[in-house]
């Protein structure tokens, strides 16, 4: 719903704004309207925008999305063998209960920060809604890591779902060897399908997704069936306890390479900057954490920091240019890159997209 479109500050819309805030203030159901299209309208003319598209997902077809997109019990088959190697059943079960804790602060404050700022800007709008002085700089940067985290997530995971490919042929077929050309053919045709259905139409996607949801539900069936009846049961005791460092000489590093990830922390330090210094407005959102949102806050900051520096981490002590994590040189040249572009170019150009909302 972000738009570029700019309305006049009139007093039309500043009125709606202050209705807005009167309507929550007082416990009205904002749902109720005339539909959901129509809260749209309405949310962006608060933030003094004029909307210029519609939505087209409902619940369960958002729902769809981040089950397909997060894919749980895929990317646990693929990634538990490290966590084994690193920890143990042990250090995989303990760090499950500490991520889901944590990363519950996480899903508040973004859930709270959509509610006051339904844009799809996302990261880089809130910085410069919540960001004090710095605002400006502060949002393009965020601009730049949300682009390469979500490029880097999409190039991944087609490079993955084309890999399948291949490995299910070997898997039926013993005699055929998979070679990376053949992976890569895969990919390219992945991508070419992606993006004939994504550039043509929305409807498609939608049935895509639902069907997607459905045949993850099924397919989790027999996994876990499987998993459940050929796994080894082991007393539970020794399950949480057994922790296991694979060569690692600090055992609480073994354990803590488990959840490699990070996003968010800038937003949320500008979000409790604003709560501290009285420029945070959640009267108009709402979902509304209350009291406890600067709580929230300092969680998610602190969780977001611990895992960006453990991202810094290699997956194993002995390590050589194949298997030495690139990311956080990546993440560091991508720092650099539109720090210098934003003071020789970026500066003249970008505009603060706080500037563009009322209120």
């Amino acid at each position: 719903m972000d738009s570029r479109t700019k309305l006049p500050a009139s007093e039309e819309v500043e009125m709606s704004y202050n209705s807005h805030v009167r309507d929550i203030q007082r416990g009205h159901n904002t749902q109720a309207d005339s539909g959901i299209h129509e809260r749209d309208e309405r949310e962006i003319r608060r933030m003094g925008k004029l909307s210029q598209y519609k939505r087209v997902h409902r619940g369960r077809t958002i729902f769809a999305t981040s089950a397909s997109i997060q894919a749980s019990w895929q990317v646990s088959l693929a990634s538990l063998t490290p966590g084994l190697l690193n920890g143990g059943t042990a250090g995989i079960f303990w760090s499950f209960i500490f991520t889901a804790i944590f990363a519950l602060s996480n899903v508040f404050s973004i859930a709270e920060y959509t509610s006051i700022a339904p844009i799809n800007g996302g990261q880089y709008h809130w910085v410069s809604e919540f960001a004090p002085r710095y605002k400006k700089p502060l949002s393009y940067l965020t601009g730049w890591w949300s682009t390469i985290a979500w490029q880097s997530t999409a190039a991944g995971a087609t490079f993955l779902a084309g890999s399948f490919i291949p490995s299910l042929a070997a898997l039926f077929y013993p005699d055929y060897v998979p070679t990376p050309w053949q992976n890569n053919l895969c990919v390219f045709a992945l991508v070419l399908l992606i993006l004939a259905i994504n550039a043509t139409s929305t409807k498609p996607l939608i049935y895509i997704q639902m069907i997607a949801m459905v045949v993850l539900f099924i397919g989790w069936l027999p996994v876990a069936g499987c998993l459940a009846g050929l796994a080894p049961h082991p007393p539970f005791s020794e399950t949480v306890t057994n922790f296991t460092s694979s060569g690692w000489s600090n055992l609480g590093i073994a354990v803590l390479l488990i959840a490699l990830n990070a996003s968010y922390a800038l937003t949320h330090a500008c979000a409790l900057w604003a709560r501290l210094t009285g420029n945070y407005h959640p009267e108009i959102a709402r979902f509304n954490l209350g009291r406890y949102g600067p709580v929230a806050n300092v969680v998610a900051l602190c969780y977001d920091l611990f895992l960006i520096v453990f991202l810094a981490f290699p997956p194993a002590p002995e390590i050589d240019a194949t298997s030495l994590n690139w990311g956080p040189f990546i993440f560091i040249f991508t720092t650099l890159f539109a720090g210098i572009y934003y003071v020789a170019i970026g500066r003249k150009l970008y505009r603060d997209p706080s500037k563009d909302v009322v209120g």
